[in-house]
């Protein structure tokens, strides 16, 4: 860096003088003259004391001019064009840090905006707000970051002071956690991802609006419109772009594949793998292995149902003739509106031979022990073939007693 002498003049020249007539006798007695001990008396002194320093500069005026570059802790907002540039201070809270209460850091218009207002805020410590508005409202929160526009906005709530119910979450994405009240570890990352998931906890979100607008609690969902209307679900997995986007409420519901939907958007305890396409189902073993302990049975006597069942069954073959299957569809407008419409998918089965029985016949002798049909969905009817297993046994059975009987005469 070269090292000015005091002495050292500089000229001013006005940018209003034609650059032909520069060095004429005009232009130079428009001039003045300028030494660096002139600028150094200038500047004001860098004591510490917190005031807005200053560096001069030549103006079209020819006159010294203050150019602001703030003071320790600010940063810079704005420089306008044709206007001098402002500074604010570092939004960081910093009372009562020790290390075990660190600081909570926001940066952005509006991020963190009540906490820093509110008395007690050093209460709450190890907040992380990036982006305009995020954690805005969050008076009452620990360990919580919130990155994006209005991430985690609004995480108010009630109780009062001094204690902290919104604590252990993140959100990353514009509206991520947007309107969350009173949660806790909560993981939302994707645009509206967890969106107004007002009083739930311990979700897991991932992808673009996923599970959004859900009061539930233990919920994982991966991939875009994942669980997105979901209002009341709890301990649902979803994995695939819009599964289990039709469901509303229920629980304990595993839904895997692109566009996979429970068979109700209220059910239960079911688990679904993939859409109405999927044309088989693969794996290296040929059963499914379920719980079979005897000490977690009761009233077991041998099945009566048998042979006689067998030959009231009606083995068919057929060809699919799929009914189309409406799913939602969620997309934006020009003005980037979020809007929904109402999409027919016809299976890719459709017009495929097939074997199988009918719903609708196994349902004529069904019965509370077979349970061989699902009607949970009355407009499309299940049927659980494995469960036959027991009642072929049975029958076979029945088939060798009756040979043993006719060998013994």
């Amino acid at each position: 860096m070269a090292i000015i002498p005091d002495a050292q003049q500089f000229h001013t020249l006005s940018s209003t003088v034609d650059t032909t007539e520069r060095g004429s006798a005009l232009a130079n007695a428009s001039r003045e003259v300028y030494t660096m001990q002139d600028i150094k008396e200038s500047i004001s002194a860098i004591d510490g004391s917190g005031v807005q320093y200053a560096v001069p500069v030549f103006t079209d005026a020819n006159t010294l001019t203050s150019l602001p570059i703030g003071s320790s802790g600010q940063v810079l907002t704005s420089n306008g064009s044709g206007s001098n540039p402002s500074f604010q201070a570092l939004q960081v809270v910093t009372s009562g840090e020790t290390a075990s209460n660190p600081k909570s850091l926001f940066i952005g218009t509006l991020a963190y905006a009540t906490a820093l207002a509110d008395a007690d805020v050093a209460t709450f410590q190890g907040n992380l707000a990036v982006g305009p508005g995020a954690l805005q409202t969050s008076v009452l929160s620990n360990n919580v970051t919130g990155i994006g526009l209005f991430a985690f906005r609004n995480q108010n709530q009630s109780g009062g002071l001094p204690f902290a119910t919104d604590v252990d979450s993140v959100a990353v994405g514009s509206y991520a956690g947007f309107l969350q009240t009173t949660a806790s570890n909560n993981t939302y990352v994707g645009h509206e991802a967890g969106y107004s998931n007002t009083t739930s906890s311990n979700n897991t979100a991932m992808g673009n609006e996923a599970l959004k607008s859900n009061s539930g609690a233990s919920n994982t969902a991966l991939g875009g419109d994942a669980l997105r209307n979901a209002t009341g679900v709890s301990n649902h997995v979803a994995v695939g772009t819009g599964a289990g986007s039709n469901k509303a409420t229920g629980g304990n519901c595993i839904i895997i594949g692109s566009q996979a939907q429970a068979s109700t958007t209220s059910i239960s305890n079911e688990i679904t793998l993939g859409d109405s396409n999927i044309t088989s189902l693969r794996c290296n073993v040929t059963s499914i292995t379920s719980l079979s302990d005897e000490r977690d049975k009761t009233d077991i006597e041998d099945l009566d149902t048998g042979l006689d069942f067998i030959k009231s069954l009606k083995p068919r073959k057929f060809v699919w003739d799929n009914r189309p299957v409406v799913v939602k569809e969620f997309y934006k407008d020009e003005e980037n509106n979020p809007l929904e419409r109402e999409v027919e998918v016809t299976s890719v089965k459709k017009g495929s031979k097939d074997i199988g029985f009918i719903a609708q016949e196994l349902k004529t002798i069904d019965n509370e022990w077979s349970q061989l049909v699902n009607s949970n969905n009355p407009d499309k009817l299940e049927a659980s073939y494995g469960r036959l297993i027991p009642v072929l046994v049975k029958a076979i059975q029945d088939l060798s007693a009756e040979l043993d009987k006719k060998q013994d005469k």
